[in-house]
């Protein structure tokens, strides 16, 4: 059976540094559910350099497929609970990572992210009309936006799915809420969301749920863009009377904070086997010169783009 080595990327401004004297810095490593946690960055001189760690396992695994799937069932175990007792900001799931398969050295799998400059939109004339108009809009409370604003301002599914609940919870106040939420949301969806199942809240719909303790799914993240979505056209259609906010648009609300540039993961070859060393550190820092040309250029100095057909056989996957 295959031995996947995998190093992975966490995010996070907690420290995993021991600061013993002046600019006397050393490495505090650890290990949990058999993965070990370091820093990849440290400095003798400045210190930790970047807000990164390196989480790195092996596994046995028929294939990485299941490799993955063991080694993220216990990232999702350990980044909330380190969340938790150090009171820091900390993911991994968007950061890059690599793997290897034991049996084949002088190959990698890389899939590699980098932060990316946020990308605003237009606003024009037409959107302070749409302002002007919908500052006399009586018929929307005052709570409504400012539960909208901050959708922008948090990081993760979860909590922007909960105050987008709370912004429609304001617009429909305490009367008619059944009805009213089949006219935002058509009766299938609504259903979807605000099913209540009393026995098992697990089984319920996705707003109670999220406000009663049962967190959500990875088949829930689709509904993000179709509660946004279809917020903004009953408002359009029933309020406004008029496209006053642009349904079309791709990837909002737009934000400072969270903003990716990823590659599908890229299999490929050490071309200097005994000289490069594979590691995540290693190739991340080789990677960003074939990145740079877009992945015209399929090589640097020490790496090399396989296709896509024979990295798959060498980590006897089907799909990935």
């Amino acid at each position: 059976m295959p031995n996947y080595l995998i190093q992975q990327e966490i995010k996070t401004l907690a420290d995993i540094i021991k600061l013993s004297g002046f600019n006397n810095y050393t490495q505090n490593q650890f290990n949990l559910l058999d993965i070990n946690f370091y820093y990849p960055g440290l400095d003798e001189i400045n210190g930790w350099t970047s807000n990164k760690w390196l989480a790195e396992t092996k596994i046995f695994a028929p294939n990485l497929n299941k490799a993955m799937g063991d080694f993220n069932e216990k990232m999702n175990k350990i980044i909330p609970r380190i969340g938790f007792i150090s009171q820091c900001q900390i993911a991994y799931a968007y950061e890059s990572f690599l793997v290897i398969n034991q049996d084949y050295l002088e190959y990698c799998i890389l899939s590699y992210t980098r932060d990316a400059r946020p990308i605003g939109m237009m606003f024009g004339d037409k959107q302070i009309e749409a302002t002007n108009k919908i500052l006399s809009e009586k018929r929307i409370p005052e709570e409504f936006f400012l539960y909208w604003q901050n959708i922008p301002n948090v990081v993760g599914d979860a909590p922007k799915l909960l105050l987008m609940f709370a912004a429609v919870d304001a617009f429909i106040g305490t009367d008619n809420k059944k009805v009213m939420r089949k006219k935002i949301f058509g009766k299938e969806l609504a259903d979807e969301l605000y099913h209540n199942d009393e026995i098992n809240i697990k089984n319920a719909g996705l707003r109670h749920r999220l406000t009663h303790g049962a967190y959500i799914n990875v088949s829930d993240y689709k509904y993000f863009d179709i509660v946004y979505k279809a917020i903004i056209n009953y408002l359009n259609n029933y309020i406004f009377m008029t496209n006053i906010v642009d349904e079309d648009s791709k990837a909002v609300p737009r934000t400072f904070v969270g903003n990716k540039e990823e590659y599908k993961p890229i299999f490929l070859k050490n071309k200097k086997p005994g000289i490069f060393i594979l590691n995540l550190v290693n190739v991340l820092k080789e990677f960003k010169e074939i990145a740079e040309n877009d992945l015209d250029n399929k090589e640097s100095d020490n790496l090399q783009i396989i296709q896509e057909e024979e990295g798959k056989k060498i980590y006897n996957l089907v799909a990935f």
